[in-house]
């Protein structure tokens, strides 16, 4: 604000000088000293109320000015801005319509002679305006109402505009009559510094058309609020209150105080206005009691800037001892850092109020994601922590010591306000009611037992096709993508999925819900932060079991998933137990894979075990190379169809086709599951060329 006062000041002495330079007329004069008492009159009337008088001399000589005649050359009191040689100039300002007479003597070192020129001339201005504020600049944002005085009548309404730059100038209607004039105009809050002028344009009732502005002409625009003071304290004594803060702005002119008897202090709390200085002493207190303070600085302009952090202390009944605890002088930065936290205490409160407004379906997403736990949470560590520095009083502490427990507590509530999730936005949702098919029920099968027998797949299948059309299983899923803003501002991204399980199903049945998750989704288990459902984990990177009474399976993914995921997510209900060949067969995860009840005949079953173990390892052995070369004759062929269709051969890519649909019936189910990508890819291949011809 101060170098803009200076400008203001370098432009309006500027603006005047110029004016006086280049708009006045001059009123030139010739003076022989060596003659007689000259009278000289200026032929032209000179419209203007500012004049440079000019005197030329015969010789160089030094000039003095007076209205009076008969005055002596040592009595006269005007002196010339430009008197050197024979050139003589003064610029005459606020002159009245009139004839003006001016007596002029000269002299040098070596003449005394009192020779005199009258020198007369006569004026009659142009029109000129006054502009006159209603308050003094420098003006803030709002309405500036102002006063228009003319030097004469005129006709019609004076012209008026104004300028924020310089450059673009803005009308400004204005009303009333004969030389008295009203207008306004409104300073936006999107300026913050500037210097504004006016322009201004009358023509008099005699024709004569004038511009000049005599005083008014530029004013100060200052919309920039102070900084907020730093190093607000408040410190209690017996019967008096102490307050002290600091500021490096240097046009600060007054301080707003505001004061209550509870925390969080506001605009609405006014109690006190103070001059200039950077102290108060508050006497009006009562013993014993706790007062709370917030204070504003006030620039010329009355912008007031933003209200300090709260401060409070008590009025005690006698002068703290300072040799016991924390020196009285420091009690103040303690009962800041406190103010502190009882803000974000009171932030967090908003919060909360705010979330309690959301919609249903959005208010039960923060219960699933845990939001207002994290927000308890956070309540209790910011109390705990006010706990532990209000106790800072008790103790014995320096400057620097107390600066370094203040500053890890403020670490501390920083990473605190990392915690607190301020709002919540729901950028994506998708709902889907899932079905099943028999490859789902196969693949998942397969993911959890990748070496079953094909009699035993099958008979699962059916097993499970079975029990969940009686039990009318049923699944809906909902999935959310959510973006989570924090207290400190930082945002995170979580993908939230709910999955409502439906269906009469026999709890204390040989059940287990399998939940299948694509590896797409997530590259291990670990990464679902499970909210409700209890689980065992089947496949540390794809499949969970639940046990049959679960309703309701909910998590949260720490990233925003592509919904269309979820198509691939599967849930089904499997039998924990199958009768095949006249056996018990356990499967699912919540439950072992196998379970052996031995508790007699031990020998024999270690028998029988060594030679099932036998028999498999020469099946192994024995299909081992049949597998390897249908398999690898199948991508081979698998590769050449590929690159027919790159080539557009149509016939020979049929033929290759064909050749890989008949391999492939011959294929047992676990090598088909190796090739079935592979032909998958393939499928898709062809598809795309497909449409490709068409077009």
């Amino acid at each position: 604000m101060v170098w803009l006062k200076f400008v203001f000041a370098f432009i309006t002495a500027s603006f005047i000088f110029c004016s006086y330079a280049s708009a006045a007329p001059p009123a030139s004069f010739f003076f022989n000293t060596s003659g007689n008492n000259v009278i000289s009159n200026f032929p032209n009337i000179l419209d203007s109320s500012s004049i440079v008088f000019e005197v030329i001399t015969d010789r160089f000589v030094t000039c003095r000015y007076g209205q009076n005649s008969g005055v002596s050359y040592s009595a006269m009191d005007g002196t010339f801005e430009l008197n050197f040689g024979n050139v003589h100039k003064k610029n005459l300002i606020d002159l009245p319509d009139g004839t003006h007479t001016f007596y002029v003597a000269c002299r040098n070192s070596t003449d005394t002679s009192n020779n005199l020129l009258a020198a007369s001339f006569n004026t009659l201005a142009s029109v000129s305006a006054q502009i006159i504020f209603s308050d003094e600049p420098p003006f803030n944002a709002g309405l500036i109402s102002f006063s228009l005085v003319t030097s004469r009548f005129v006709q019609g309404t004076p012209s008026l505009s104004y300028s924020f730059n310089g450059v673009s100038y803005s009308p400004i209607p204005l009303f009333g009559g004969g030389v008295n004039w009203q207008g306004y105009f409104i300073i936006p809050q999107t300026i913050n510094e500037a210097i504004g002028s006016f322009q201004f344009n009358a023509i008099d009732l005699e024709g004569r058309q004038g511009s000049d502005i005599t005083s008014g002409s530029v004013f100060i625009i200052d919309n920039v609020k102070p900084k907020t003071l730093v190093n607000f304290a408040a410190i209690g004594y017996q019967s008096r209150i102490e307050l002290h803060w600091q500021t490096d702005d240097v046009d600060i002119v007054k301080y707003e105080l505001y004061r209550t008897n509870s925390p969080n202090v506001g605009y609405s709390d006014f109690y006190k206005e103070i001059d200039g200085v950077e102290s108060y002493i508050d006497t009006s207190v009562e013993l014993g009691k706790t007062y709370y303070y917030r204070i504003s600085a006030i620039d010329s302009a009355g912008n007031e800037g933003e209200l300090s952090i709260e401060s409070f202390a008590t009025v005690l009944r006698s002068d703290v001892n300072s040799s016991t605890g924390l020196p009285l002088h420091l009690h103040g930065f303690v009962d800041n850092a406190l103010s502190n936290i009882d803000l974000i205490l009171g932030d967090i409160a908003e919060i909360e109020k705010a979330l309690e407004f959301k919609k249903d379906d959005e208010k039960n997403i923060l219960i699933d994601i845990g939001i207002f736990s994290d927000i308890n949470a956070a309540k209790s560590e910011l109390n705990f922590l006010k706990g532990d520095i209000s106790k800072y009083k008790l103790q014995s502490l320096s400057n620097s010591e107390l600066t370094n427990k203040l500053n890890a507590a403020e670490l501390k509530i920083g990473t605190i306000k990392k915690k607190v999730p301020e709002d919540l936005i729901v950028s994506e949702r998708r709902n889907l009611d899932e079905g099943y098919l028999v490859s789902d029920l196969e693949k998942t099968i397969l993911e959890i037992y990748p070496d079953i027998g094909e009699q035993e797949l099958s008979v699962r299948v059916d097993n499970s096709i079975r029990d969940m059309d009686q039990a009318s299983f049923s699944v809906s899923r909902e999935a959310y993508s959510l973006e989570i803003v924090y207290l400190d501002g930082t945002r995170t991204k979580k993908t939230l999925i709910r999955e409502n399980i439906k269906g009469d199903i026999d709890v204390h049945g040989n059940f287990s819900v399998v939940y299948y998750v694509p590896k797409d989704m997530v590259e291990t288990i670990e990464e679902l932060e499970f909210k409700k459902g209890d689980y065992s984990i089947l496949k540390e990177d794809s499949i969970l079991s639940f046990n049959p009474s679960t309703n309701e399976i909910i998590y949260v993914i720490g990233k925003q998933l592509n919904l269309e995921y979820l198509d691939d997510l599967k849930v089904i209900l499997l039998h924990d137990e199958i009768k095949l060949n006249g056996k018990v067969h356990f499967f699912t995860g919540y439950f072992s894979f196998f379970d052996f009840k031995i508790k007699k005949n031990s020998g024999i079953f270690i028998g029988i075990a060594f030679v099932l173990i036998m028999l498999i390892y020469l099946y192994f052995v024995k299909f081992k190379t049949r597998s390897i070369g249908n398999i690898f004759l199948l991508e081979k062929k698998i590769n050449s169809a590929f690159d027919l269709i790159d080539e557009k051969n149509i016939v020979k890519g049929k033929t290759e086709y064909n050749e890989i649909s008949n391999i492939y019936k011959n294929l047992n189910l676990r090598e088909r599951k190796i090739v079935y990508p592979k032909i998958q890819e393939l499928i898709k291949k062809i598809e795309e060329l497909k449409y490709g011809m068409e077009d």
